[in-house]
């Protein structure tokens, strides 16, 4: 009989990434990535809040706490 430990399971190929405007407005997008991709990602998509195509960038727990402060 095979018995299998919690860390035995396969690590998730994708995780998901949260896209923060780099206007400040505060608006987000949540995307997935695959764990490989090492680079940060950054878009261009329209902020449905103010109409207009802006930037939206990777951002780190830390900058999204920094904002929520302000």
């Amino acid at each position: 009989m095979l018995i299998l430990g919690m860390g035995d399971k396969k690590k998730k190929a994708q995780m998901f990434v949260k896209l923060v405007s780099a206007a400040g407005t505060g608006f987000f997008y949540v995307k997935r990535k695959p764990r490989q991709f090492t680079e940060k990602l950054e878009f261009r998509k329209v902020e449905e809040n103010i109409g207009n195509l802006e930037v939206m960038k990777e951002g780190t727990g830390v900058e999204w706490a920094s904002r929520r402060i302000l």
